[in-house]
Formats: structure tokens, C-alpha cells, sequence
């Protein structure tokens, strides 16, 4: 077992490996200052899934040289790019803001508020992910963590991590695999506990690419007030749908790190279609670049993320078309600008239609049931709730109200519009059964958890319009009402305003942390389904009584596919489901056999299995489901026991010798 101090060099890797690669990036494109810090998260990854990809091709081993290397070929290729571009972003567009109260440089005050508001939230963030996980090497007891956790060491063991590859451990061609890189990276410095790096890597995701993304686009959306900033920081860790839905349900762990991408995505898009507000990045033509850095990320981590980033930039540049087209005052301009927008709303819908025509895409409609009737759906949103989660009233309260600003003030609808189509998505694919809602959400699974988890993505920043709008309030109270006229009783009318802005998001935080604490917990306990803490340490003990090369067989709904995982010892299974050879199949059916049937032999000597680990029935069912030969394998001849107790089993098999 791990301890929190432990772990902590391996968050601090993670957030390292998060950072340095694309503020390194960042500053040989000549971002400076604050432009560094907000790009370099998506810039880092967007690096690391390059690396994957290309690792093998070159014939490297996926590990920190490969990553370095791919770092040093990106910063050349920028630096010889930018030779055309003038210099841009971070302090000297920092240095033109108003001196805010107190006297603080505005440029300094930027920093206070984005750091002081980044380690509030991270505060916030690492408080609920301990309470709701317990341990660093916990276990998600999910189906799909199985599958995730098996890849980590999948990746140790064959020394790729490329997508084309990862897949492969049950017979695929391709998978989203950004999360296992990065989250194999972490595995040395967690102790080489597979589970610690999976989950100190999804906590990392949260404390860094999130928050940090959620100022970016306050930035951009905002301009450069550092308060909001703060704000945005703080609020980033408020919301239940993201990250705490998405880091309990499945688990999604590669859909979160897509997900807590999709601001700085958004941010990016601002820049390069020029609705930034004094914008951070200098120029479309960095925009662009950036966009195209953090969709490549986005869409690595998972492409359903992406899809839900080409839906909010969608209704960005479709709001913005009919702006510039109701806004023009020649003839010619509003032709113009009606051209674009008729461009694209026909990119859109076509593409739309012919994603959804993809057979593919139509193969990843789950046709989960319905949970809510669409004015619950609606209720849950106005409460900040959803299946299983404790309403969230104050950054309901909030967002309501930043919602009500942004219908106010034209430049801010957009954001707006955005929220809705998120929610409405949601509300749908929740409320509804029909064809329609089923192949809309084909691109998310079917899964209203995956569209829930996009909300809080324009979410956070209508709470921070709305906490903006409370401060805006107090401002005005203040002026009406007399008071103190000394330097001391202004400072106090000038800081008041800000401090009740501050303490409402702190608020909104903290009021947060048992409920979603609570969400979190109800897939991260060893009481739940699969694992429990007594078959993990049996787990961990496989390396100790078997050697290198032993092949053990299981039955994954027990647990014993986390073998692999946990014991660092090859499973035939590594998961529920998968493409299966002929003798593994047979020996799946007919292990338990093995003193009366020849041909079970044959299928040991052809898969190379050596060993037989039972353990407790646990997950979903008692029953074998599927894996019938594995029932009482070890009970007769031909089994060699090896290491027994109440918890597990573990067998030789020693009578195909």
C-alpha cells in the first residue's frame, strides 16, 4: 500500500511532465509570461501523443528519451518558423491593465491572482480526490478500468504506446492512447504501482490541465482582469460533472484528460477567429497554430472530447457569423458575412451527417436507457445535480446569473449558446429512447455522463460573468451608501467588492468537496465490486512466488485479470472481452478439465500458461460468465497449489509437464 507523501513524487512528475515540454514550445514560439503558463498543457500533450505515435516507428522504446527527443525536434521546427513572427503575448500585453487597487503593478497583480486562485483550487481538487479515493493505489472498481490499468503495463512490457499498438493487448488496431503515455511515464515514481500512476496522472489532469485551461479561457473570453482569473481557478474545481462524473463512471480516465482539454481548445479557437478579448496568444496566425496543437491533444486523449470541441466552436463561429451579418452596415459586408455564415452551417451539417453515416461511429450506440424526463433533466441542471449527486446550489446561483449577463451583453452570447447546446445534448441523450437522441449521442457512447462531464467546460466561465455581476452589485451599494472618507475606510470600500467575489467561489468549492467526494467514492472503494485491499495484497505478492515469465489465466470477473496490474505478471485475459486465439478460448471453456481432456493440454503447451489464480466471485455476478473452464480449475490433479488463503488462490499447472 501507497501513502499520499508516497505518491507525491509522482504527482509532482505529472505535473511537471504537463508543463515543461509546452511552456519550453511556448517560449521558443516567443509567448511570454502568463501566454506560457495557459499554453503549455495542451502544447505538452499534444507533444506527448506525437512522441507515442512516432517512438516505434523510429525503433525507441516509449520513455522519457523518446519524449525529450520529440521535444527537441518540436522547439527546433518552431524556432525556425517563427523567424517572421513578431513578438507577441504574455508581459507586454500584461503590462498595459489598469493598476488596480492598492497600488500593485498590474502585471504582478496577474500572477498573484491566476497562482493564488490556481493553488485554491488545487487545494480543492487534491482534498476531494483523497477523500473519494481513499488510497493512491486504490483500485477503480469499474469495467472499463480493468482495461486501462492492464494497458499501463502492457505498454512497460512491449515498450509502445502508440494507438496503432496499445489495442492490441485484446486484439485491436486502434485506441486513444495520450492517457496511458503520460500515466506510464508516472508508473516508476509511484513505486511501480500501476494503479498510484493511473490515478496520481488523472489527479495531476485535474490540478493542472483543467484549472489552467478554465483561466485561458476566462482570458480570452474576459480579458485581462486578474480577479476573474482567480476566479476561474477557484471555480474550475466547483462543478460535479467535471472532473468527478468522469473520474467514478467507466472509468474515463482518457476521456477526462480530452475533456479537461476542451477550454484551452476553445481559447485557442477565440484567438485564431479573432474574437479574443485583447488577446493573450498576439495573432491569428498563433491561434491557429495553437488550436491546432490543442485539438491534436484533445483528440488524442479521446475522440469523442473532440467531437464535443468542434460542437461548441461550431456555435462559436455560427453566432459569430450572424453577428457580423446583422452588425454590417454596406450591402457588401452583409453579403459577406452571410456567405460565411451559410458556409459554415453547410461544413457543419454535412459533416455532421456524414460522421453520423459512418459505420463506425453508428457501431458506438450503446442504447443506454433513459433516467430522467426532460423537464428533470432540465430541474437537475437549474440545481447543479444529476444521477446519484448532491445539488450544487451556489454555483447553480451562479451560473444562472452569469447566464442572464451573457444574454445582456452581445460579445458574451456565444458562450451562452454553447452552454445550452451542452445541456440540451445532455437532457436529451438522459430523457430520451428515440432513433434521434441515440444516433446523436452515438458519438459519446450513448452516454449522458460523457456529455454531462462538457457543461462545467463553459460552465465555469458563466460562473465567473455571474460572481462578476454579484461584484458589480456590491460596487454599486457601496457608492450609494456613505461611509468613511480616510484613506483606510477607501481601501476598505475599494477591497470589499473583490473579497466577497473571492470568498463566494471559495465557497462554492468547499460547500462542494463532500458531495463530490461522494460521487467519486462510489466507484473508488475496495468495498464495491471487484478488488478488494486483502486480493490486492494477494495480488502483490505474484511476483514473489512466480517467475518473469509466468502466463496466468483467470477469470476477469473475479479480479484476477489486475494480475497484470497489480502482481506484474502476464494475464491470457487482460480483459472482459477481446479477440481470442482458438486455444485460449478452449482453455477458457475447458481448463477445468484438464485431467480427462488431452486437448487441454495441447492448448496450455500453445498459449504458454503456467499458472491457475482464483479469486473471490465479486463483480457484476457469481457466476463465471464466459469462462466456465476456469470454475474449480486448481481443485483437481494436475494443479500444483502455490499460494492459498481465503482471498485467492494460485495454482501451477503442473500435470501438462
Amino acid at each position: 500500500m501507497i501513502t499520499w507523501l508516497q505518491g507525491s513524487p509522482a504527482l509532482l512528475l505529472a505535473a511537471v511532465l504537463l508543463l515543461l515540454p509546452g511552456a519550453a514550445i511556448g517560449m521558443a514560439w516567443r509567448l511570454r509570461g502568463l501566454a506560457v503558463l495557459l499554453v503549455a498543457p495542451p502544447i505538452s500533450l499534444a507533444v506527448v501523443a506525437v512522441a507515442s505515435l512516432c517512438a516505434p516507428v523510429v525503433g525507441l522504446r516509449w520513455g522519457f528519451p523518446a519524449l525529450a527527443a520529440t521535444t527537441a525536434v518540436v522547439a527546433a521546427a518552431v524556432l525556425a518558423l517563427r523567424g517572421h513572427t513578431p513578438h507577441h503575448g504574455g508581459i507586454r500585453a500584461d503590462a498595459r491593465l489598469e493598476r488596480p487597487h492598492g497600488g500593485v503593478p498590474a502585471g504582478r497583480s496577474t500572477w498573484v491572482f491566476v497562482l493564488g486562485g490556481w493553488a485554491v483550487a488545487a487545494l480543492l481538487v487534491t482534498t476531494t480526490f483523497r477523500l473519494g479515493v481513499g488510497r493512491p493505489d486504490e483500485i477503480s472498481q469499474t469495467y472499463d478500468g480493468v482495461f486501462h490499468l492492464n494497458v499501463l503495463r502492457y505498454i512497460q512490457t512491449t515498450g509502445s504506446s502508440s494507438p496503432l499498438d496499445v489495442q492490441g493487448m485484446i486484439g485491436g488496431t486502434y485506441y486513444p492512447s495520450l492517457w496511458h503515455a503520460l500515466a506510464s511515464l508516472v508508473v516508476p515514481a509511484s513505486a511501480d504501482s500501476v494503479p498510484a500512476a493511473a490515478n496520481l496522472t488523472s489527479l495531476g489532469v485535474a490540478v493542472v490541465v483543467w484549472p489552467l485551461g478554465c483561466v485561458f479561457l476566462a482570458r480570452q473570453v474576459l480579458g485581462p482582469r486578474p480577479v476573474l482569473l482567480g476566479l476561474a481557478a477557484i471555480l474550475s474545481a466547483a462543478f460535479t460533472g467535471f472532473p468527478w462524473v468522469v473520474l467514478s463512471w467507466g472509468v474515463l480516465w482518457p476521456n477526462a484528460m480530452g475533456v479537461a482539454l476542451l477550454p484551452a481548445v476553445i481559447a485557442c479557437l477565440t484567438s485564431a477567429v479573432g474574437t479574443a478579448r485583447n488577446d493573450l496568444l498576439g495573432g491569428r496566425r498563433t491561434g491557429w497554430l495553437a488550436t491546432g496543437a490543442a485539438a491534436l491533444a484533445c483528440g488524442s486523449a479521446h475522440p469523442g472530447a473532440l467531437i464535443s470541441g468542434i460542437v461548441l466552436g461550431s456555435v462559436l463561429l455560427v453566432v459569430q457569423g450572424v453577428q457580423r451579418a446583422r452588425g454590417s452596415w454596406s450591402t457588401a459586408a452583409r453579403r459577406r458575412g452571410l456567405a460565411g455564415l451559410a458556409a459554415t452551417l453547410g461544413v457543419v451539417t454535412v459533416g455532421w451527417a456524414v460522421l453520423l453515416a459512418t459505420p463506425g461511429i453508428r457501431q458506438l450506440q450503446q442504447r443506454w436507457d433513459a433516467t430522467v424526463s426532460a423537464p428533470e433533466g432540465v430541474a437537475q441542471h437549474l440545481v447543479g445535480t444529476s444521477d446519484g449527486a448532491r445539488p450544487a446550489y451556489l454555483v447553480s446561483a451562479l451560473v444562472l446569473v452569469g447566464a442572464f449577463r451573457c444574454a445582456c451583453r452581445p460579445e458574451l452570447r456565444w458562450l451562452l449558446a454553447a452552454h445550452l447546446v451542452s445541456v440540451g445534448l445532455d437532457v436529451l441523450t438522459a430523457s430520451s429512447n428515440g432513433a434521434f437522441a441515440h444516433a446523436v449521442a452515438a458519438f459519446w457512447y450513448d452516454d449522458r455522463h460523457r456529455l454531462l462531464a462538457v457543461v462545467p467546460v463553459t460552465g465555469v466561465v458563466l460562473a465567473v460573468v455571474g460572481v462578476e455581476g454579484l461584484h458589480s452589485l456590491v460596487v454599486c451599494l457601496g457608492r450609494s451608501r456613505g461611509g468613511p472618507v480616510g484613506r483606510a475606510g477607501r481601501t476598505a470600500r475599494a477591497s470589499a467588492p473583490t473579497m466577497v467575489a473571492l470568498v463566494l467561489a471559495v465557497s462554492a468549492g468547499v460547500l462542494g468537496i463532500s458531495g463530490n467526494a461522494f460521487v467519486l467514492a462510489s466507484t473508488n472503494s475496495s468495498a464495491s465490486n471487484l478488488v478488494t485491499v486483502q486480493e490486492q495484497e494477494f495480488m502483490q505478492q505474484l511476483d514473489q512466488v512466480t517467475p518473469t515469465d509466468a502466463l496466468i489465466i483467470g477469470n476477469p470477473w473475479d479480479g484476477s485479470s489486475l494480475a497484470w496490474a497489480v502482481g506484474d505478471r502476464a494475464v491470457l485475459f487482460p480483459y472482459f472481452a477481446g479477440t481470442r486465439t482458438p486455444a485460449a478460448q478452449y482453455l477458457a471453456d475447458h481448463l477445468n478439465n484438464l485431467d480427462t481432456d488431452p486437448e487441454v493440454c495441447r492448448a496450455v503447451r500453445e498459449t504458454g500458461v503456467t499458472h491457475v489464480l482464483r479469486l473471490n466471485p465479486s463483480l457484476f455476478t457469481s457466476s463465471p460468465r464466459g469462462y466456465t473452464g476456469t470454475y474449480g480449475a486448481g481443485n483437481g490433479p494436475g494443479f500444483t497449489p502455490v499460494l492459498v488463503n481465503d482471498v485467492g488462490q494460485l495454482f501451477l499447472i503442473s500435470g501438462c509437464r
